[in-house]
């Protein structure tokens, strides 16, 4: 959504107020990709160590000469590139042009003796030593890492130093959609939670964490970091008590409108950072709550579904997030993700299988069994897809699943780019399940950590699995 001036007469005065800002794209829907990256400074010999900002700066610049778009993340450490939208018709064209950009990002990285870390998250970084290394201030942009500073003061003065750890700490892949109405958006959002606890498997991609005397333990980091979140984090209320598109729309943004807001914009346009417990109601009352700041609320949304406006526009889409940086993860993320919220008979036959393990149409009565299968994750990583999903068992989900992604990638021409997906899922092999295997102590974490082939990053169609056939 475009930004207004924040001095507008034109106050947000309410949840049907904040709706009609918004619109839904009655046309095709198009689908695109952001990644992050852990950056790790070869220069450093600490493998824990998280590259500076005069480093990583240097390397986003390179990117966007080549037409990447390359964006700041919470730490300097982090970069974000993305891909333009794509309709399904052009669904091979957008695994082509992510291909493209994860090469770019190696390759230009090597050159700068950088290197991306293989993981979704930096073992042994701590969130205070990622909070010294934020993004800086420059020349060309004095308000550079302004907005970040904010929230982690605010979230630190309102004692929520877990919010700080989620974004400085965690790199992941997502894949945004447009929605063409509110039933859409509400079929997409229930495929994603209840695909939840396998993808939290299928896309995990960690090293293992160890304890003092050396052992593997048995937590998933990224459940673990997000539930750390509270109720602003995994699986929303307003979600879970919804039962059609519609009742959806509208707790969604009532609960926009009473969300608590961690920095907003004062009369002079200027970022501020909020008091607790502030929001667009309280807002009201104050003059503020203008649509620039109706459109930060609806952006501080910390779900593993987010939903939020193609950026330039006033168009909702829904952003499936959550999934750990990898080398397929991209291209498998944005492929499954098309083909069921895309093309309508793929999403009819996903939601059929979904039924058949028990996760129907309504999602109240699909969260017991969301909670079950999430606790079971999260407690039991070494197992991976040998634990319950549903009424059967995860592993038996899995070669169900790609069954059906598998027919109808044919039908859209990129068979060949999910053979690490199709590998995981029939062998029950994602990535970290070969880390667990392959990394038994910590020193042999920091050595993969630091030697790795880069192929597996730039190639999306290899993976760890593939090359251990």
């Amino acid at each position: 959504m475009a930004d207004r001036d924040v001095t507008s007469s034109n106050l947000v005065s309410g949840p049907d107020a904040l709706r009609a800002l918004f619109r839904f794209d009655a046309a095709e829907p198009r689908i695109g990709v952001e990644i992050e990256f852990h950056m790790q400074d070869m220069r450093d010999r600490d493998p824990s160590s998280p590259a500076g900002d005069s480093r990583v700066c240097p390397l986003k610049k390179q990117l966007r000469h080549q037409g990447i778009m390359a964006e700041d993340e919470a730490g300097a450490h982090m970069l974000e590139v993305s891909t333009p939208a794509y309709s399904i018709g052009s669904l091979a064209q957008l695994v082509a042009d992510i291909a493209r950009v994860q090469r770019a990002v190696v390759t230009e990285a090597a050159a700068m003796e950088l290197k991306p870390v293989p993981f979704g998250a930096i073992p042994g970084l701590d969130a205070a030593r990622a909070e010294g290394n934020l993004p800086q201030p420059t020349k060309r942009s004095p308000r550079r890492g302004q907005l970040t500073a904010l929230m982690l003061d605010s979230f630190r003065d309102q004692r929520m130093e877990k919010m700080i750890q989620y974004p400085l700490l965690n790199a992941s892949v997502q894949a945004s959609v447009g929605a063409r109405d509110a039933d859409h958006l509400f079929a997409m959002t229930r495929r994603h939670y209840s695909l939840l606890p396998f993808f939290f498997v299928l896309f995990h991609n960690r090293a293992p964490e160890f304890d003092k005397l050396g052992h593997a333990q048995l937590k998933h980091g990224g459940i673990t970091a997000r539930r750390a979140l509270g109720n602003l984090g995994l699986v929303p209320e307003e979600y879970t008590r919804s039962r059609n598109g519609e009742e959806f729309m509208q707790r969604h943004f009532n609960g926009v409108y009473k969300r608590r807001m961690f920095c907003h914009v004062d009369a002079q346009g200027d970022f501020v950072k909020a008091a607790r417990r502030v929001n667009l109601d309280l807002l009201h009352e104050r003059g503020l709550a203008s649509p620039r700041n109706a459109n930060l609320a609806q952006g501080m949304d910390w779900n593993s579904c987010k939903i939020k406006t193609i950026p330039g526009t006033d168009k909702i889409r829904a952003e499936m997030r959550d999934m750990d940086t990898g080398g397929h993860h991209a291209v498998s993320l944005a492929v499954v993700n098309a083909l069921m919220n895309m093309d309508d008979e793929c999403g009819a036959a996903m939601d059929a299988l979904l039924a058949r393990y028990g996760y129907g149409a309504v999602p109240a009565d699909n969260a017991p069994a969301l909670k079950r299968d999430l606790d079971t994750v999260a407690r039991n990583v070494p197992l991976f897809m040998n634990v319950p999903y549903g009424r059967g068992q995860m592993k038996d989900f899995a070669r169900d699943f790609i069954a059906v992604i598998d027919r109808f990638a044919s039908k859209h021409g990129v068979a060949d780019d999910i053979a690490p997906l199709r590998h995981a899922c029939e062998n029950g092999m994602p990535e970290a399940r070969v880390l667990y295997q392959r990394l038994r102590r910590p020193e042999s974490v920091a050595y993969f950590q630091r030697s790795y082939d880069p192929e597996l990053l730039a190639n999306p169609r290899t993976s760890l699995g593939l090359t251990l056939r």
